[in-house]
């Protein structure tokens, strides 16, 4: 089939960006046309992933080159309206006409219902191509809840061929009038595994090695995990924290990192990671931090737990993040923390685990993701053979 990708893609940061690169190339893999539409182009600064040359390249493609062609609205200057705003949705809808008009896709896949879903509903409506909607858990704990933009959010789902979603969301699409038959799972997991695979090394001749990637802020315990590396420096501890930040708090993470005046040994600061960089990332540590916590959106799964144990790597997170992975994180592999009261000396006595923890890391402890991308890639046949029964 050829299919019409209308998602986030890279070099936005985050899960839904990711997961949407790697439906693109699994796509690709089982032999589908794929043209991804997106407005990554214009992503801010503060979330924005840095990208060499090299990098640039892999957006078209990772096993296969160019096999995937990227179609994003650029910035415009020179018109503008009042009151001023970027019109994503109308350069969406706008670009779209023009890739169907030339190539005409068998379906259009919607991956985050703003702007994506509201574009994929609109160019529907134009041309006739029925369209699915994934949605993450911001479009129904955050965005869906928003009085002035709820209406169109869920004429989105009542007009998709498909709404790709958990058992767990059935009452809700049900009571806003979504035909039950419409619903079914992608069930699609971004873990390759000749990237996401363990190498394990018991030797420390370097201190302990910390990593951490991803959005700051208090949510994210920022704040705290700074100040337990300050902490272990005052005790000399040998610690050193790799950190590839980024997000809308970086502002107030590099006031704090001023403030703390850490030894710029102990700690190296980046820009945001290319996804198919963080395994590698992950291997050159002892253990990764991972401290969401009072998190507003309940059931928020991120992928950050399953790409860490995927490489073999300790996981310190908090029980708020542990509870959401009952059946994958054990004390042999994770050290869990107070998110409800998470305190820096908390987070600084984790760490002093880990040199001690080292030695018994064994490969039945972690997360085999070339079973779990298999699996990936079975539900997502799966799935397409739903839609296309459909079409």
């Amino acid at each position: 089939m050829y299919i019409l990708l209308l998602v986030k893609y890279p070099p936005i940061q985050g899960g839904v960006s990711a997961n949407c690169y790697w439906l693109a190339q699994a796509l690709v893999e089982l032999g589908h046309r794929v043209t991804v539409l997106t407005n990554a182009g214009e992503v801010e600064d503060e979330c924005r992933i840095n990208l060499s040359e090299e990098d640039l390249g892999f957006l078209n493609g990772f096993r296969i080159p160019n096999s995937i062609k990227v179609v994003s609205t650029k910035k415009d200057s020179e018109h503008y309206f009042i009151p001023q705003s970027n019109p994503y949705l109308s350069k969406l809808i706008s670009l779209g006409l023009d890739i169907i008009s030339a190539d005409r896709p068998d379906f259009i896949w919607a991956y985050y219902i703003e702007p994506y879903g509201i574009a994929a509903l609109t160019l529907s409506k134009l041309t006739g191509i029925p369209y699915v909607i994934q949605h993450a858990g911001s479009d129904l704990g955050r965005l869906g809840l928003t009085e002035q933009m709820k209406s169109i959010h869920q004429e989105v789902y009542r007009q998709a061929l498909i709404v790709s979603t958990g058992q767990k969301h059935y009452p809700y699409f049900e009571s806003i009038g979504v035909n039950k038959d419409n619903f079914a799972r992608c069930g699609f997991r971004h873990l390759p595994g000749d990237l996401f695979y363990p190498i394990y090394s018991n030797s420390q001749t370097h201190g302990t090695k910390i990593l951490v990637y991803g959005k700051t802020g208090s949510q994210k315990g920022t704040p705290q995990l700074i100040e337990a590396i300050k902490l272990l420096w005052n005790e000399e501890f040998d610690v050193h924290l790799t950190a590839y930040w980024g997000g809308r708090n970086l502002k107030n993470t590099t006031r704090q990192l001023l403030e703390a005046n850490i030894r710029k040994e102990c700690i190296d600061v980046h820009g945001f990671i290319p996804h198919w960089r963080i395994p590698e990332a992950i291997r050159e540590s002892d253990a990764v931090v991972f401290l969401e916590n009072n998190f507003n959106i309940s059931f928020h799964t991120p992928g950050i737990p399953l790409e860490v144990l995927s490489c073999g790597r300790f996981l310190i997170t908090t029980e708020e993040i542990a509870k959401k992975f009952p059946n994958l994180i054990s004390i042999k592999n994770t050290i869990v923390i107070d998110g409800q009261s998470l305190e820096s000396k908390a987070i600084a006595r984790a760490i002093k685990l880990v040199p001690k923890m080292c030695p018994e890391l064994n490969e039945k402890d972690f997360l085999n993701a070339s079973i779990v991308y298999s699996q990936g890639m079975n539900n997502l046949e799966r799935f397409l053979s739903i839609i296309q029964a459909r079409l």
